[in-house]
């Protein structure tokens, strides 16, 4: 068994923490949310079943609340046999935002980084790039983010647990959360502004509605038609449905006189756009784009004559 390890140095900053002491029903639910971050992070990143605990590991200091943090990931012999190249916990708190900066590359955010350059802002597009890089956009602003640090920022547990961990902050007469290096200087703040752009709650998730369209050619049977909003209802197989005409020619050769009756055949270049909306239901909306060809109903039984000469 094989022990993968690193040490993190956390402080809450603020007025009612400045004596080294800070109530255990603030602190608890804070320490507890950082285990389930890195963890949740190890999942995401690993995905490999190995485990991480977070120990304390303190000498808490006057001027603040300070907390040092060691952050074990044990693989078994099985697993290293399975993963060769694991990621790292200094690099899953690097990612996090929870050491220096992301693999020591200056300039591009870590998931703390990100969410207080996101704030409370909707983002408009997110461009994969093929070196695991992502452009992310809103309005006029850009940004390249690591693949990565777009995943997790996407989970749920990893945004409640943020949230959970930064939630101190909102409490009057704490200032700020810190991340510090071995130095004591900080080299990660949250302030009580900024921590506004970490409160999240999965209950306020409103999923978008899911649209796809489809375009494919059918031999559909008329069962009514309608010169008015233009919806046939058409029937081909088992399901019935109305489809609005868009076919400007075919549109044109009814209003000269094409006549229709029931049992007529159409086949049709037909749309069909399928929209899952948030509350589970689906809707499936259909256009006719082309008409292809006319199928009168049979008039009479064709048998097999031999013309005589």
């Amino acid at each position: 068994m094989r022990a993968d390890r690193s040490n993190i140095t956390i402080a809450y900053t603020g007025s009612t923490v400045d004596d080294g002491t800070m109530d255990v029903s603030i602190l608890g639910p804070a320490l507890m949310a950082l285990g389930t971050l890195v963890n949740e992070a190890n999942n995401a990143l690993n995905n490999d079943n190995s485990q991480i605990a977070v120990k304390v590991n303190a000498d808490f200091q006057k001027g603040s609340f300070e907390i040092q943090l060691d952050v074990i990931r044990t693989i078994t012999a099985q697993l290293q046999s399975l993963f060769n190249n694991p990621v790292s916990v200094e690099d899953i708190l690097s990612v996090l935002g929870l050491v220096g900066t992301l693999h020591g590359i200056t300039g591009i955010p870590s998931v703390i980084e990100f969410i207080k350059w996101v704030r409370k802002r909707k983002i408009d597009k997110i461009v994969k790039r093929e070196d695991g890089m992502c452009t992310v956009s809103i309005k006029d602003e850009s940004v390249n983010v690591n693949i990565n640090v777009i995943n997790l920022y996407q989970s749920v547990l990893i945004r409640e647990s943020l949230n959970d961990m930064i939630s101190p902050v909102r409490r009057e007469g704490i200032d700020a959360f810190e991340v510090r290096n071995e130095h004591g200087q900080s080299i990660q703040r949250i302030n009580k502004e900024e921590s506004a752009g970490f409160e999240f709650s999965a209950a306020n998730i409103t999923p978008e509605d899911e649209e796809s369209v489809q375009t494919y050619t059918q031999w559909v049977r008329i069962l009514t038609v309608n010169f008015e909003d233009l919806k046939w209802r058409f029937q081909s197989g088992d399901n019935k449905y109305y489809a609005k005409i868009e076919d400007k020619n075919f549109l044109k050769e009814v209003e000269n006189g094409l006549s229709f009756t029931k049992g007529d055949m159409l086949q049709i270049e037909l749309e069909q756009t399928q929209i899952v909306k948030s509350d589970s239901s689906i809707k499936n909306e259909y256009r006719v784009l082309k008409v292809l060809k006319v199928q009168k109903r049979a008039k009479q039984i064709a048998l097999p004559f031999d013309e005589l000469d």
